[in-house]
């Protein structure tokens, strides 16, 4: 009889211990969650400082060569902001899949408060398409040249920077939308 009491002994002892394993499990996986949900979290606040990040790059190298003695935009700078703010919304704003504007174009938008030759707005798109990939001269013969964007390519900090410019801050949200 000694090995009955002894089986019913082993057998307790085994359910003890699978019970206390089944505790420690449902532990370790109630606290998975909870480090699951904090890594989300704390993912979303890094792309939220990445974007602040790049957002803030962006107006830094925007703004470096912004100033005149008078604190005003130089001409050039004027053509580039007008041509890249317009080029940008356009993109977003048309129903087409991007934006174009002509030297003709922005040298009226400019109007009245300043007065651009068109060399001047050709030398602002040389800027603005050796800042970014997305923005590029359409040449053409029979019309006046372009510039243009697809807005499939416009970089996200582009888009941003253009936001905050024009203190609209739908642009980046309805890119985001067209391209989903």
């Amino acid at each position: 009889m000694s090995t009955g009491k002894s089986l019913a002994d082993d057998v307790e002892r085994i359910d003890d211990n699978v019970n206390g394993l089944f505790a420690k499990v449902s532990d370790l996986a109630d606290r998975v969650d909870e480090l699951e949900d904090e890594n989300e979290r704390l993912r979303e606040e890094l792309q939220e400082a990445k974007n602040d990040a790049e957002l803030a790059v962006a107006v830094a190298g925007e703004t470096s060569d912004r100033a005149r003695a008078d604190g005003g935009p130089t001409k050039v700078k004027r053509a580039e902001l007008l041509s890249r703010n317009e080029l940008v919304r356009q993109a977003i704003k048309t129903a087409g899949k991007g934006g174009a504007v002509t030297a003709g174009d922005v040298v009226d938008m400019a109007r009245p408060e300043t007065n651009l030759h068109h060399r001047t707005v050709h030398d602002a798109w040389d800027k603005l398409v050796s800042r970014w990939g997305s923005i590029r001269v359409q040449e053409r013969d029979d019309a006046a040249n372009r510039l243009v964007v697809d807005r499939d390519d416009l970089e996200d900090e582009l888009v941003r920077l253009v936001d905050d410019d024009l203190s609209d801050t739908q642009l980046a949200e309805e890119l985001h939308r067209g391209r989903t």
